[in-house]
């Protein structure tokens, strides 16, 4: 193995005028797992249609010691096609033992094209990383079904590339003092581009995002039929709350991919979230680790969330809401 690699780069995908914010949470846990090495740099690699002005702006005083900006026109080649060699680019320039991507549909295209470029590993889908003497990295992922948690190392190859889905880690925050990003340019032009181009983007379903709200109310498998979704639809609209599901709604098609909790679906952050007939798999609880509060009524005094909820309620699902709706219509 070549021991000449050091440091961590994040590839920071851009979305909405700015930095998306999975990408962000990589370069919060980058900082942190070389706080203890001396040696580690944390670097970043972006490309996309953002000025160098602009993203000096958003990422000023997070200390990373050198940004590779590939800049392309927003309406010019497709960046699906552009970003593995971009991001190759960048690891060759400054060797980084580490290799972190956010686990969109971007970086599950870009990290196993990478994988094979520099003939190394991928662990997806990670849910832990922490960072051993030598810069060794250990990804912690579910595995077996979800049913354990695996340590898997890249011993014998560099560098290391992980993905991680976003919301498993929290945000990045700016240091104040912080000295000026160095930052290396790399400008595109018309012969290196590929012959596909974006037209236009358009969300799905426009108005539902889990990951931002507040407020979520998560069903599983305890929900009866599909007629009966509408008695927790409404109890949602009440409290101000967004419906969410556990895989096993989503696989029966009562509810949309986008509103799945878990590792195949997404992870959430609300001040409160109300769980009804979940039990609580591994692959669900690592969906909601960054919950502030969590409520969940289950019939099952065994059921795994309870260990996970901070208010665990005892009993029959449908019985329990409609009397706490009642209870706030009153209040």
């Amino acid at each position: 193995m070549d021991h000449n690699y050091s440091g961590i780069l994040v590839y920071l995908q851009q979305a909405g005028g700015g930095i998306f914010s999975g990408s962000m949470e990589l370069l919060a846990k980058a900082i942190e797992l070389t706080q203890e090495d001396p040696e580690a740099e944390v670097y970043a690699v972006t490309a996309g249609p953002l000025s160098e002005e602009g993203l000096a702006k958003q990422l000023a005083g997070y200390g990373i010691r050198r940004l590779f900006l590939y800049s392309i026109p927003a309406d010019g080649a497709s960046l699906h096609a552009l970003s593995a060699d971009l991001v190759y680019d960048a690891i060759c320039q400054c060797r980084p033992a580490v290799v972190l991507i956010s686990a969109t549909i971007e970086g599950r295209i870009l990290a196993p094209a990478l994988g094979i470029r520099c003939g190394t590993g991928v662990t997806a889908d990670c849910t832990g990383l922490r960072l051993e003497p030598g810069q060794r990295l250990i990804q912690t992922r579910p595995a077996f079904g979800g049913n354990v948690l695996a340590d898997i190392a890249t011993e014998h190859s560099r560098p290391q590339i992980a993905t991680v889905r976003p919301g498993i880690f929290d945000p990045a925050a700016p240091h104040s003092g912080s000295e000026a990003i160095p930052y290396e340019c790399t400008r595109l032009t018309a012969a290196n581009a590929a012959p596909f181009a974006l037209l236009s983007h358009h969300p799905r379903h426009p108005g539902i995002s889990i990951e931002s709200a507040d407020r979520i109310v998560a069903i599983g498998a305890g929900v009866r039929s599909r007629e009966d979704i509408q008695l927790f639809e409404d109890f949602a609209a009440q409290i101000g709350a967004v419906l969410a599901c556990s895989r096993k709604i989503t696989e029966k098609g009562w509810l949309t991919p986008d509103r799945q909790i878990g590792l195949s679906g997404r992870s959430v952050a609300p001040k409160l979230l109300i769980l009804c007939g979940i039990s609580g798999s591994v692959q669900f609880l690592a969906g909601i680790r960054r919950a502030s509060n969590i409520i969940a009524i289950n019939k099952d005094p065994d059921a795994p969330i309870r260990a996970a909820a901070d208010l665990f309620v005892e009993g029959d699902v449908y019985e329990f809401l409609p009397a706490l709706s009642r209870l706030l219509r009153e209040e």
